[in-house]
């Protein structure tokens, strides 16, 4: 049996790919996966992610657990921006294959931000043993971009839950709030919806992105209640089996959000904006509606979504079936087997 070193945030970090990788985990069984973090919580070693020590220590955990293969779970953000990554890029040439999950890809054309984070995926694909990604359409655009033949889709995973009928008329936005996640244009949305209500739901990535929200709820008549600060997984669930629909009202988004798929877990259909990887899915699946980052475009999105939710359970249940824990688990389990 293949053995893991399993290199991410764990909870319990607030952090979404630190839930990400514990799904992983318990998906797998927790068998054959030993979990390396970077602060003390639920994992088995820790590491300084931004330390130039990084490969000499992930070395001397393959030696002590006889690993097999190790796998990263990437953003960017966490393995240090002031040293743009080099610590991360030099551990990728260790004495076993390395997978790397890409839980962003850089669709974007113009800006330096850009071009730095294209930058780095380039050179994480070409030493890399293989890269996961969370669409076909995010393999086909590596594909393209790169020449690559390392890329491999794996559905991001979540847990089908029992679906709720949801309030009527209720609105969700849940997750970290930052300025691209769109939030001051879901407020404006609602003053268009009328008896509608919208629960806001989650922690602020920064001074700014509070200031926005603040500033659009004052404006705001329509029905809005507010939970800010990282919501446990008891409060997550109740929110989301009262939710009719989950709006993502992005607008930059590189990456397969978390959220999506916790909404698809409780059957709650999704209205989303059309940027980057964020509509694959949901296109794919019809899981939802995909509309323009507007107030109005959103507003509309949510009554098409409310009036007819019925019209997207197919879709919901198929995508279970594809995207459930285990399923993932196993073809990951698949993939490392075929590196060893």
């Amino acid at each position: 049996m293949v053995k893991i070193g399993l290199v991410s945030p764990f909870l319990p970090e607030q952090d979404g790919i630190a839930v990400y990788s514990d799904n992983l985990y318990v998906g797998a069984g927790k068998k054959n996966i030993v979990r390396i973090g970077r602060v003390k919580g639920d994992c088995e070693y820790v590491v300084d992610f931004t330390s130039f020590s990084l490969r000499s220590k992930l070395e001397h955990i393959i030696a002590k657990e006889k690993l097999d293969v190790v796998h990263f779970q990437y953003v960017a953000s966490l393995f240090g921006k002031r040293n743009l990554n080099l610590a991360f890029i030099r551990a990728l040439s260790l004495s076993v294959p390395v997978v790397v999950t890409l839980h962003e890809v850089q669709y974007g054309q113009g800006g330096m931000r850009n071009r730095l984070l294209s930058m780095l995926e380039k050179k994480i694909i070409s030493r890399a043993a293989l890269v996961i990604v969370h669409t076909p359409e995010q393999r086909t655009f590596l594909e393209k971009k790169y020449g690559a033949s390392n890329i491999r889709c794996i559905y991001h995973g979540l847990w089908s839950k029992s679906g709720g009928v949801g309030d009527a008329k209720s609105v969700l936005f849940f997750g970290m709030i930052s300025e691209a996640k769109g939030v001051p244009s879901l407020i404006g949305a609602m003053d268009y919806l009328g008896d509608y209500s919208l629960t806001i739901a989650g922690r602020f990535v920064d001074d700014a992105s509070e200031k926005s929200v603040r500033d659009a709820l004052k404006k705001s008549a329509a029905k809005i209640t507010t939970d800010f600060g990282w919501i446990d997984e008891k409060k997550k669930e109740l929110l989301f089996r009262k939710a009719a629909v989950c709006v993502l009202p992005y607008t930059w988004a590189p990456y397969q959000s978390g959220i999506l798929h916790n909404a698809l877990s409780f059957q709650v259909p999704v209205v989303v904006t059309d940027v980057g990887a964020l509509p694959e899915i949901v296109s794919s699946f019809h899981c939802g509606e995909v509309v323009n980052t507007d107030a109005k475009s959103l507003a509309a999105g949510i009554e098409k979504v409310v009036r007819q939710p019925g019209r997207y359970r197919t879709g919901i249940t198929s995508y279970q079936k594809k995207a459930d824990w285990k399923v993932v688990a196993e073809e990951h389990m698949t993939l490392y087997g075929g590196l060893k």
